[in-house]
């Protein structure tokens, strides 16, 4: 008996640092997704959200963070959007001003708005004034 009950305090001690990881990763892809879903469900777009640097993946060639600011009456936001499978020149983006959505009441939880996806998922046209952009995106 007390051989069993030994067994089993180790399968417990085994087991719960797996179970509490896992809610933890859980929770952490729950929040991720909840903040897109925000973005998605009740952002505003606003045009003016300036390009201001960018930052290329150290893992995978063509990832680069483009790195924004954007103004809502006083206030300035910053923000970082992940492009992927960018072709070439990201640099080409610098200076660059393009739409932003953000969710009012909380404007840190931005994106930028830069490929025929980004609109797709908000049932809004890609405009032409971002046609520019089409060269760069790979896939």
């Amino acid at each position: 008996m007390t051989n069993n009950l030994l067994e089993t305090k180790t399968l417990r001690e085994q087991v719960l640092p797996i179970l509490a990881f896992a809610g933890l990763l859980l929770a952490f892809i729950g929040y991720v997704k909840w903040r897109e879903y925000q973005l998605v469900k009740d952002s505003y777009i606003r045009n003016g959200a300036l390009i201001t640097s960018y930052t290329e993946s150290p893992k995978y060639r063509g990832e680069y963070d483009l790195e924004f600011t954007f103004t809502i009456g006083p206030d300035t936001y910053t923000g970082s959007t992940r492009l992927y499978h960018l072709t070439d020149a990201p640099y080409s983006f610098i200076g660059r001003h393009v739409p932003v959505a953000y969710v009012p009441n909380n404007p840190g939880n931005n994106k930028l708005m830069m490929t025929p996806k980004d609109f797709e998922e908000r049932y809004y046209t890609y405009p032409d004034s971002l046609h520019w952009v089409l060269p760069f995106l790979g896939k």
